[in-house]
């Protein structure tokens, strides 16, 4: 009998010691997978940065800095801890892209697509991290892309309404028209008269300078686009700046058509007729860069226009209906850009009778 009880208590015993080892070993296999506490301890500019809030992101050199404030198309860091069976990672509510080789149980990294939406008082403002055994978030907001301008007026009017086409315009805050140069800001603004994320309406204000930039301004930054607000050599404002020469049947102020102010000059065409404007003071196109110029016709049309006899100068379309506005390089219209020259010549160019109608007119730097 005490053989039977000491051979129950040796085997109680070595069964005791069996599960503690197995114990042990699945708490340690659990603690490696989950590899600790899930925690985040920040994100980190790794790749890409922006120097400033208003500034193109900077491709230039990484930037392995603490960050709160993350922007589209860049890429970002994650440190933490428990992180090797991530499964999913969310900003501002939106699925976020990370290399699922590059997880380890301490980091990881991300790309913000663009798209994702910037933050405001209505986002979450986190980044969230899902993994096999929890999740976790840290504060992290998404700065506002700077506004991207794609179409816009080439030649501009004071008083007239113009329209601006982009990207990430919302939290609009400011449209100016000039320049700032070396710190000085001689810029006017206009007056906004609708807007969305994608299109900007405005009143460009009058007092603006022959040359100078559109300055679109968002929460997230400012663009910049060169604009033409009037010539610094000017043909036509008005009223003919020049002595008539023209052998076309009508070439005169008119107010039938208008495109800024209250005089175009008007010229009706037989067929290859011209208006010919002998200058008033020599010109050298050397120091110009375009020729500004807006044309109307009730059809579409060509017209020619040269400053050199010898050159094959440069053939417009006119499109129908509206003002079409021109930036013409000089180049095209002379073979000869280091001399002066008094002759300016628009010529029709189909052979057929029409009206044309000219404004703003002029040579601009």
């Amino acid at each position: 009998m005490k053989y039977i009880k000491s051979k129950f208590l040796i085997g109680s015993i070595l069964g005791t010691i069996l599960m503690s080892l197995l114990y042990s070993c699945s708490s340690d296999d659990s603690a490696s997978s989950n590899g600790g506490d899930l925690t985040v301890g920040g994100v980190y500019k790794y790749v890409y940065a922006r120097p400033t809030a208003s500034s193109p992101i900077d491709y230039s050199a990484p930037v392995d800095s603490l960050t709160t404030v993350g922007f589209s198309g860049v890429s970002y860091l994650v440190r933490g801890t428990g992180l090797s069976t991530l499964k999913k990672v969310t900003v501002n509510g939106t699925n976020v892209y990370f290399n699922s080789t590059l997880v380890t149980d301490t980091q990881f990294f991300i790309n913000l697509p663009t798209g994702i939406p910037y933050s405001d008082d209505t986002t979450p403002n986190k980044l969230e991290v899902v993994t096999k055994f929890g999740t976790t978030s840290t504060y992290f907001y998404i700065g506002q892309p700077y506004p991207t301008i794609k179409t816009y007026p080439l030649a501009l009017i004071g008083g007239e309404t113009v329209t601006i086409t982009g990207t990430d315009f919302a939290r609009l805050q400011a449209v100016k028209f000039g320049k700032i140069e070396n710190g000085v800001d001689t810029t006017v603004e206009g007056e906004i008269l609708s807007s969305d994320e994608k299109s900007i309406t405005v009143k460009v204000p009058t007092g603006v300078p022959s040359t100078g930039n559109i300055f679109v301004k968002t929460f997230g930054g400012m663009s910049v686009a060169p604009v033409v607000y009037g010539s610094d050599y000017p043909v036509f404002e008005e009223s003919e700046l020049f002595d008539d020469w023209s052998w076309a049947a009508i070439h005169e102020p008119s107010n039938e058509q208008v495109r800024d102010g209250l005089y175009s000059e008007k010229l009706g065409y037989t067929g290859w007729d011209a208006l010919y404007a002998h200058l008033l003071t020599p010109v050298k196109l050397g120091d110009y860069k375009y020729l500004k110029i807006s044309l109307y016709s009730a059809v579409n049309t060509k017209i020619k226009i040269f400053c050199d006899w010898s050159a094959a100068g440069k053939v417009v379309d006119i499109a129908e209906g509206k003002w079409n506005d021109l930036l013409i390089p000089v180049s095209d219209l002379t073979t000869n850009l280091d001399a002066s020259t008094q002759d300016f010549i628009i010529q029709e160019f189909t052979g057929g009778a029409n009206t044309v109608y000219v404004d703003d007119m002029g040579f601009i730097k």
